[in-house]
């Protein structure tokens, strides 16, 4: 019993360590059994270490944790449980949609998914902790397993050009988020960004010093976020990443990346005169660029790293109205939007990697003609989907819209406000263009025996959960959030 008792303080470590001993298993697994376990063995594998991960997460502990050290570098809240338990299970839903996809791309590869468990544990430090050394590290870890994942597939001359330009524009950015947290550290002494925020409220600090650390952390972190003008790597990695990567980079590393930069709005309020005006500027970019190069692309994956790029706009808007008005906004509009976003995008892009060819990651708009023919869920899904980025009511798209919205005009943000109604308009055009190219039927039938092929119980649950997701979910987390005071 006192074994069990010295062991509870360290449960909320065991979501990570849960997280790192399933990648070690796969690693194991694959030296036991060499090729002789099938692609799906590995992908189950992952799958069971994450829901044990997310159980562990549920897990309440209402127990003292002062006086444990690993507290103050991982210590998530509500909000960040809420952000873990997200992409916990986006993940286990990537997975379950990519052992097909694997096997039509000959990619006989388990540290697939060694390397997306440890992608996913970068990501959760960079939730987790408020502490800018191991929010350093979790950039690293989930940057160097992306940079190998993007080029997995070394038959195709675009997957490695995009491994390639990934690496090396990730790279320069890692050093420049390295040198503003080295910068901030060396003004106030300390890497917890709690700390850093009193010492601002305290007015104890070197204003200049303190001002190029945050320009650095902040470059570093909307790299990551591919946010204006830090997103020139964004068309060429989602096109040349095989899909199942590309819808990662959309939905887990981003939600990452935001969560990071939410952390460090936070704690640098006291310098807002510094950075908002900059940051809202950027925001505005991102936004009504990224849908007007949306517009123009003829291929549906680089259409998708820019819609990506401008729903990271709408995250950050909410973000900031949240940040600029605590008092009299809750984070739930953050969470209804995130998790929307991205059940949404994981269901598209399990139709889409049934619709790629074995040798090319090339997706041009023609190559989704047939699809209502031979896939009605899947044509189902991606018109819900679409639909629901477009905003169309009462689907999950629209009423995370409306809240962000709603809380910029409370926080008078309004250039965000006036620039994000252009960039729904805008992208109502190449959303529509999607439906109307997925729903023709006057094609020569090139994907009748791909898709009819590729239809796994993974492939039907998970359109489903983003049907559900997308249709229902919204009402039911903003009705849970009001009645638990969230």
């Amino acid at each position: 019993m006192n074994i069990i008792n010295d062991f509870l303080p360290y449960l909320h470590l065991c979501p990570f360590v849960f997280v790192f001993l399933t990648g070690a298993c796969i690693l194991i697994l694959r030296m036991i059994y060499g090729n002789q376990l099938a692609m799906v063995s590995y992908a189950i594998t992952l799958a069971v270490g994450f829901i044990l991960s997310i159980i562990s997460l549920l897990f309440d502990q209402n127990i003292e944790k002062d006086y444990i050290y690993g507290e103050s570098l991982l210590n998530p809240g509500s909000f960040d449980k809420c952000i873990l338990f997200i992409m916990l299970f986006v993940t286990i839903l990537i997975t379950m949609s990519s052992y097909k996809y694997l096997e039509k791309k000959k990619i006989k590869a388990p540290e697939f998914y060694s390397l997306l468990s440890w992608a996913t544990l970068g990501a959760m430090l960079m939730v987790a902790s408020k502490n800018l050394l191991i929010i350093f590290l979790g950039v690293e870890v989930l940057s160097i397993s992306l940079y190998v994942l993007t080029s997995i597939t070394d038959y195709d001359a675009k997957s490695s050009e995009a491994g390639f330009k990934y690496l090396i524009m990730g790279g320069l950015m890692s050093a420049v988020l390295l040198y503003g947290v080295s910068f901030t550290y060396g003004f106030t002494g300390t890497f917890q960004l709690d700390t850093v925020k009193h010492i601002l409220v305290q007015e104890q600090y070197n204003i200049y010093g303190i001002k190029i650390g945050l320009i650095f952390l902040l470059t570093g972190l909307l790299f990551k976020s591919s946010v204006f003008p830090f997103h020139f790597w964004l068309p060429d990695v989602y096109q040349g990443a095989p899909m199942v990567i590309t819808s990662y980079l959309s939905t887990v590393s981003k939600t990452a990346a935001m969560s990071a930069v939410y952390k460090l709005l936070i704690t640098f309020m006291t310098l807002k005169d510094v950075w908002l005006w900059p940051f809202v500027f950027m925001i505005i970019f991102t936004m009504v660029l990224g849908s007007c190069m949306a517009f123009v692309q003829k291929d549906v994956k680089r259409m998708l790293a820019y819609s990506s790029m401008v729903n990271g706009g709408y995250m950050l808007t909410g973000i900031l109205s949240y940040v600029m008005n605590v008092q009299n906004i809750d984070q739930s509009t953050m969470l209804i939007f995130i998790a929307i976003y991205n059940l949404g995008s994981v269901g598209l892009y399990n139709v889409l990697s049934t619709l790629v060819k074995e040798k090319s990651e090339d997706l041009p708009y023609e190559q989704l003609h047939h699809l209502k023919q031979f896939s009605k869920l899947g044509w189902f899904t991606m018109v819900i989907v679409m639909f629901s980025f477009i905003g169309i009511p009462p689907l999950g798209g629209f009423v995370g819209k409306f809240l962000i919205l709603s809380d910029a005009i409370d926080s008078s943000l309004m250039p965000l406000v006036i620039a994000m109604i252009i960039s729904s308009a805008i992208s109502t055009i190449y959303y529509l263009k999607v439906v109307g190219h997925i729903s023709a039927e006057n094609q020569s039938a090139t994907i009748s025996n791909k898709v009819r092929s590729e239809k796994t119980v993974g492939y039907y649950f998970v359109n489903v959960v983003s049907i559900s997701a997308i249709v229902i979910a919204p009402f039911v987390l903003k009705y849970f959030l009001n009645i638990t005071g969230k």
